[in-house]
């Protein structure tokens, strides 16, 4: 959204998110960028999706 260079960038990342604190955003984001972490290296397992070939008639009819 903006590029990590851009001086005040919390800040605007914070103006897209209504009704929450920079504090809070950036809490968040630690939080996100663990789990990146640890998902990347392999200290979660995945769930293991069943591939039946269905596929979904997203139209309805």
């Amino acid at each position: 959204m903006y590029p990590d260079d851009v001086i005040g960038w919390w800040q605007l990342i914070v103006n897209t998110v209504p009704g929450k604190t920079l504090e809070q955003v950036r809490a968040h984001y630690e939080v996100l960028v663990h789990d990146s972490f640890q998902i990347d290296s392999g200290q979660v397992e995945l769930l293991s999706y069943v591939d039946n070939g269905d596929e979904v008639n997203v139209g309805g009819g």
